[in-house]
């Protein structure tokens, strides 16, 4: 009985208590804490509107029963400039349809608590460091209450391309989930720090000047510090924010006259629909058989960006990434998009129109338009770099509406871009029909950035499709695998197809590219292309070759000419020029170009430790350093037998030969290089030889200025490019060289005293 008696009292003293602390001041809420977030904007006389708003809309009950938000209130002035911009609601609340309002009012509401301090201080990966100096706060978007309505599209089947969106209304229609509530952005002027952008950049898109503090898209924060409620924060903003629209809703929707359909249209044609199952039987009345539409995630994967989608996370998942990430989109008026097209799709021997130009062109038209990275005003009078990786420099004037978007931000244009690809030296070969296969071999080997490089001065050789070109002598043809275009040729010597890997085909491309323009000087001039090798001009027979005789088609058997022809397109780093077919290149290393001249020279390179057979005529010539270049002068047979060699030492014959190799040096016959005295392997007595460098003749003369010895460019035995095989000892490419060494044939000796 008295343990019964003690519990009691116990819980009658642990009232008492309560009722005590009750009484405390330090536990009573503060007088300006009004309850939940509703409670506290309705207790704001200049939030009257809003207060009104958020109870025609029943968000009131919903941000004052449950959850964390924070809502940026618009003042009662705010709702009277939207009314000006808006005449046709009368001024009244009840006028907007009753959607609209819930879309603008649910906008204003952002899911989670943050007071200013922590606006400014969150990254992807969490709260930052104030004392960390290298982290800085990059998390400027905040995910609102607003989701839009799922969406349907019209789409129709194409059996080469697969879906596509159709904007009017034929074919079938797909219903897309809407993934992702919509994103706003908050501004301050530590965003702008971090990323070293000036503040008029925010002025760029809002029309109004940052003047600090925080900015809820458009809408200035008045208060200075935040309005807590039991549940969130409130604060006070100076606009009505509606709701920020996604890329494809900017170019849905005209204004001041302006339209970007037809350019929309293009990009419908690269959608991918995946079946969303999830959100389909979460549908009302799934659970119960009812008739529900299937609804689809819908992507652009070969595009930069989603146009559609709220997610900006580079994974394209909803992930923590979109609160950093956003996105940039141009687009042509229609009017514009009609003149481009006009250019560069319909003039002569070009595609004729928009719909017979292949696929990766419209690609690279698209992205052209598209950044995966924000672009702000600063970036475009300075200059960006868009998805094609192309610098752009935009002209102010031919900008005609900007937005900031809830995924991107929005630029329309009344100029085209034009991409890099259709005005660099790769132009013949994408706006002509002609170069179809050489096209996609470029696409497929990834090297069109290497082509369209600007300050850059190329000398390109393209072949054509058909007649006298790649289709023509079957050295080039196309099959698809695997959803992926694979490259065949016909081997004319084993008369059967043989596969071309994409490495092979990337050097042969790139071996038809010369880094310059033949000067037009000398009858035979030298230029390297951009696989390391070199390209050779026969300006008195205006033929171009390789290092090896051209031969027609795949390996062929039967030599020809190759005269290049200039194809005209205006092109802004070179020149383009059609030849028949693929040029040829000689795979052949240092030491056997000198063995075949002269392989006595080698055997005395031998016998003074210079070099090592391996076997038969293969010898490593062990005291040159690879990654060097090496221009060699090789003495004839009868020029060294002249001269008693088996007199020397070693080292002496060491010194000897040594005084024939020109170390960091390609000195053709064409005048490329200046004249002057360049250092030999003879280190040790520090022999140069002087050469007098002039077009088609290379001159060495004595210490005294005699003439010793002459390379004229007629000579066979001159100019013979030497080749070292790079990559690893497992790639099989037969292409897998570039050139490093030059052998001229001479009919003297070089002795140390002539120099010296």
């Amino acid at each position: 009985m008295k343990k019964y008696i003690f519990i009691l009292a116990a819980i009658l003293f642990s009232v008492s208590c309560i009722q005590d602390l009750d009484e405390l001041e330090k536990y009573t809420p503060p007088p300006w804490l009004k309850g939940k977030l509703y409670s506290q904007i309705e207790a704001q006389e200049n939030l009257a509107s809003f207060a009104e708003a958020l109870r025609l809309t029943g968000l009131d009950t919903i941000i004052n029963t449950s959850g964390l938000f924070t809502v940026f209130a618009p003042t009662n002035d705010a709702f009277s400039l939207f009314f000006q911009d808006n005449p046709s609601y009368n001024g009244e609340l009840n006028s907007i349809p009753l959607d609209e309002l819930k879309r603008i009012v649910s906008f204003h509401i952002i899911q989670n608590s943050w007071s200013m301090r922590q606006l400014a201080t969150l990254n992807i990966n969490g709260w930052i460091d104030e004392d960390d100096e290298d982290i800085r706060s990059r998390a400027f978007k905040k995910e609102t209450f607003l989701r839009s309505a799922n969406k349907s599209y019209f789409v129709e089947y194409d059996e080469e391309d697969g879906y596509q969106i159709r904007t009017g209304e034929t074919g079938n229609s797909r219903s897309v989930y809407a993934v992702s509530r919509k994103f706003a952005p908050v501004f301050y002027k530590e965003y702008f720090d971090t990323y070293g952008l000036p503040v008029s950049d925010y002025e760029f898109y809002f029309e109004r000047p940052f003047e600090g503090g925080f900015y809820f898209a458009q809408g200035k924060v008045l208060n200075e510090e935040e309005i807590p409620a039991e549940n969130g924060y409130v604060y006070v903003i100076d606009r009505v924010v509606e709701p920020l629209p996604t890329a494809e809703e900017f170019m849905e929707r005209e204004k001041d006259g302006n339209s970007y359909t037809d350019f929309l249209e293009l990009i419908y044609e690269f959608p991918k629909f995946t079946t969303n199952l999830d959100a389909t039987f979460q549908q009302a009345g799934a659970d119960e058989g009812g008739n529900i539409d299937t609804l689809f995630n819908l992507t652009f994967p070969d595009l930069a960006i989603n146009i559609s989608s709220e997610i900006t996370d580079p994974t394209g998942t909803s992930s923590k990434g979109n609160i950093q990430y956003h996105h940039a989109m141009f687009a042509p008026t229609n009017e514009a998009f009609t003149e481009f097209l006009e250019n560069y799709a319909k003039g002569p021997n070009q595609w004729g129109s928009l719909d017979n130009m292949p696929r990766s062109l419209k690609k690279i038209i698209v992205n052209s338009y598209m950044s995966s990275n924000i672009v702000y005003g600063s970036d475009i009078n300075g200059g960006f770099v868009n998805a094609e990786r192309d610098e752009l420099l935009i002209n102010e004037e031919n900008i005609v509406q900007r937005g900031f978007g809830s995924n991107s931000t929005f630029v329309g244009l009344n100029k085209a871009i034009v991409p890099r690809a259709f005005s660099s030296v790769s132009a013949p070969v994408y706006l002509r029909r002609g170069f179809y296969t050489f096209l996609s071999a470029i696409e497929e080997t990834n090297i069109l950035d290497a082509l369209k490089l600007k300050d850059q001065y190329y000398t390109f050789f393209v072949i054509r499709d058909q007649f006298t070109g790649v289709l023509a002598d079957s050295s080039l043809m196309i099959t698809e695998r695997n959803n992926r275009l694979a490259f065949e040729g016909f081997n004319r010597s084993s008369l059967s197809k043989e596969a071309i890997s994409i490495s092979d085909l990337r050097k042969k491309i790139l071996n038809h590219v010369g880094v310059a323009a033949p000067p037009g000087i000398a009858n035979k001039e030298f230029i390297k292309n951009l696989a390391g090798n070199y390209l050779v001009f026969d300006n008195l027979n205006t033929i171009v070759s390789g290092t090896a005789p051209t031969t027609y088609g795949l390996n062929g058997d039967s030599l020809i000419d190759a005269q290049p022809v200039l194809l005209l397109e205006a092109t802004d780093n070179g020149e383009s020029y059609e030849i028949p077919t693929w040029l040829s290149f000689s795979s052949s290393p240092m030491s056997l170009n000198v063995y075949n001249l002269n392989p006595n020279f080698m055997g005395l390179l031998e016998d003074a430790g210079l070099a090592t057979n391996i076997i038969g005529d293969e010898y490593d010539l062990i005291f040159l350093s690879q990654g060097t270049s090496y221009t060699v002068f090789i003495p004839s047979i009868e020029a060294l037998n002249k001269y008693n060699t088996d007199t020397l030492t070693t080292e002496e014959l060491s010194n000897f030969l040594k005084n024939h190799f020109v170390p960091n040096h390609l000195i053709f016959t064409d005048g490329s290089v200046p004249s002057g005295d360049y250092p030999t392997m003879n280190v040790s007595e520090g022999v140069h030889l002087k050469l007098t460098c002039n077009p088609d003749l290379l001159t060495i003369r004595d210490k005294n200025g005699f003439e010793i010895e002459m390379v004229e460019a007629e000579d066979e035995n001159a100019n013979v490019i030497s080749t070292t095989r790079i990559g690893s000892s497992s790639d099989n490419s037969e292409w897998n060289f570039i050139s490093t060494g030059l052998v001229h044939s001479i009919d003297t000796v070089f002795i140390s005293g002539m120099f010296q």
